[in-house]
């Protein structure tokens, strides 16, 4: 759950641009820089529709549907550069190439399964599309009289430290200019446009809670905060999930939090029972009490066969319980996993599956994962 929580807060950190390189170019000189952007992965196959078990089914089955392919990723952004410089006419026989990379292909669609009793086989899945190409490369120049300094749009910090000491967020301001083409090597292979640097603006960032909330169940929050165009982006690790709202005022920014859902209402689930069998298996998750509707959930499922005469385990596999997947009933969540591609062979009565359930739980940019565990016999 920690893993899973530090993943999605790196996600959070990384950059809409590639990486960045800083050269100091102190007269007429020649150099090449080779800040191409990796080409993204292709996507990944469909899966095939599963295998129906028609052995003795006297009535017409339409096999499965193929999964669609996977969309290639997308090309990465050619690298930045920095560039502090003595006179514009030095970068002249400096030679950049900030191509981004191209697209990945798309993955093919799987197979459809065959049909019962002379019934139509399944349709096969779509190929995916392939993957868009990377942006080029951004160029920033910094004349060397400048007082530029590297900004500080990061900070991670712990609520009741932000809640006692104010911090300080800083960003470069640049002015976007155009031409660049005319001012490096013919060869480049660079936007035509570049940015020069104009100032650096300081934020003072605070917290402001309510009288009425108890801040000692909020000590073991982190929050990651990013500064981007002067807008502050926030996210929390670990512990409750917070209300809260940003307000700004000239250089202050106040994050207010206005309340919020503590981890025993986050885990206010169990698992239910496992009912009917075949194409209309479903699972119960069921809540103690209501957890409103403002916030968002979704479901991951992990199933492991239970062979009874080898007495060993086998996976079958892990799924994304899609939003047409499952059913929300009062306080039960019904997760139909006789729609999920998987063999019928594992949604008879009498089989004995061993499910993991990974329970979603998001709200304002938030996420907390609750694990379900249990042994069935359907």
């Amino acid at each position: 759950m920690k893993l899973v929580q530090l993943l999605l807060f790196l996600s959070l950190l990384l950059p809409v641009y590639g990486l960045t390189k800083t050269i100091r170019v102190t007269g007429p000189s020649e150099a090449s820089y080779d800040l191409r952007g990796e080409d993204g992965n292709p996507g990944a196959r469909g899966q095939d529709g599963y295998e129906l078990l028609c052995r003795g089914l006297s009535d017409t089955r339409q096999g499965r549907d193929g999964q669609d392919g996977r969309d290639g990723e997308d090309g990465r952004p050619g690298e930045d550069i920095y560039i502090i410089y003595d006179q514009l006419s030095d970068l002249a026989n400096i030679k950049l190439n900030q191509q981004g990379g191209q697209g990945g292909p798309g993955g093919p669609g799987g197979k459809g399964s065959k049909g019962c009793n002379g019934s139509l086989a399944g349709t096969n899945g779509v190929s995916g599309r392939r993957g868009a190409p990377g942006a080029k490369g951004r160029v920033f120049l910094i004349h060397r009289e400048d007082q530029y300094e590297k900004d500080n749009t990061t900070e991670v910090v712990s609520v009741s430290s932000l809640k006692n000491s104010p911090l300080i967020l800083s960003e470069n301001i640049w002015i976007p200019e155009g031409n660049a083409k005319g001012l490096f090597h013919p060869d480049s292979i660079i936007s035509n446009k570049y940015y020069t640097y104009s100032k650096r603006k300081e934020y003072r960032v605070s917290l402001l809670g309510h009288a009425n909330l108890n801040f000692d169940q909020l000590d073991r929050i982190k929050l990651a905060l990013i500064l981007k165009n002067g807008k502050l982006l926030l996210n929390s690790i670990n512990g409750p999930i917070l209300d809260y709202g940003i307000h700004y005022l000239n250089n202050q920014i106040i994050i207010e939090i206005k309340n919020f859902i503590s981890e025993s209402i986050l885990g206010n689930l169990r698992l239910g029972k496992i009912r009917s069998q075949n194409e209309q298996l479903y699972l119960e998750v069921k809540e103690k009490y209501p957890f409103g509707n403002k916030y968002q959930t979704s479901f991951v499922v992990s199933l492991f066969y239970l062979d009874p005469q080898t007495k060993k385990e086998k996976s079958i596999g892990y799924f994304q319980v899609t939003e047409k997947d499952w059913a929300k009933e009062d306080k039960k969540y019904k997760l139909f996993l006789g729609r999920l591609n998987f063999s019928d062979f594992y949604k008879q009565k009498g089989t004995k599956l061993r499910i993991h359930v990974s329970v979603y739980r998001m709200y304002q940019g938030q996420t907390r994962i609750i694990s379900l565990r249990g042994i069935f016999k359907i």
